[in-house]
C-alpha cells in the first residue's frame, strides 16, 4: 500500500494546492483515496502523519486525533491547508491551535498581514474567494 498511498496523498495535496491552499474533504473521501478499508484510530494517526509528510495541515485538529475522536465517522469533514510555503493562513491556523508557542509580536504580525491581505483585495477577488470556499 506504500506506493499507492503516497501517490494518492500527493494527488490530494496537489488538489489542495490547486484550490488556493484550502480544500474541504470528508474522512470517507480521504480513507478511500488513501486505500484504507475502514476508519479507526490507527487510520486517523496514519492520515495525520501522511498529511504532515506532504506539508498539509488540517482543521479542526480534533478530527484526526484518536484521543479525542475515538469514534471517527466517514461523514466528518476537515479542511486541508497548504503549510509548505508558510502562508499567512497556515501561520494563523498554527497560532490558533496553540498560541502559547508564539510571541505576542508574531501573533500580531500574522493578524496584521491577514487584515492587509483582505483590505488589498478587490470586490471581485473577495467574491471569488467566498465562492471557492462555499463550493468546497
Amino acid at each position: 500500500m506504500g506506493i499507492r498511498m503516497s501517490e494518492n496523498l500527493a494527488d490530494l495535496a496537489n488538489r489542495c494546492r490547486a484550490a488556493d491552499g484550502l480544500l474541504k474533504v470528508s474522512l470517507r473521501e480521504m480513507r478511500e483515496e488513501l486505500g484504507y478499508g475502514k476508519l479507526g484510530k490507527w487510520v486517523l494517526v496514519a492520515l495525520a502523519e501522511a498529511l504532515q509528510a506532504e506539508q498539509i495541515g488540517s482543521i479542526p485538529l480534533w478530527i484526526l486525533d484518536p484521543r479525542i475522536n475515538d469514534e471517527p465517522r466517514q461523514e466528518q469533514t476537515i479542511w486541508l491547508y497548504d503549510i509548505a510555503e508558510g502562508s499567512g493562513f497556515a501561520q494563523a491556523m498554527e497560532i490558533a491551535a496553540d498560541p502559547t508557542q508564539y510571541e505576542d509580536s508574531a501573533i500580531r504580525d500574522v493578524y496584521d498581514r491577514l487584515v492587509v491581505d483582505e483590505v488589498g483585495m478587490t470586490a471581485e477577488q473577495k467574491l471569488a474567494r467566498i465562492r471557492r470556499l462555499c463550493d468546497s
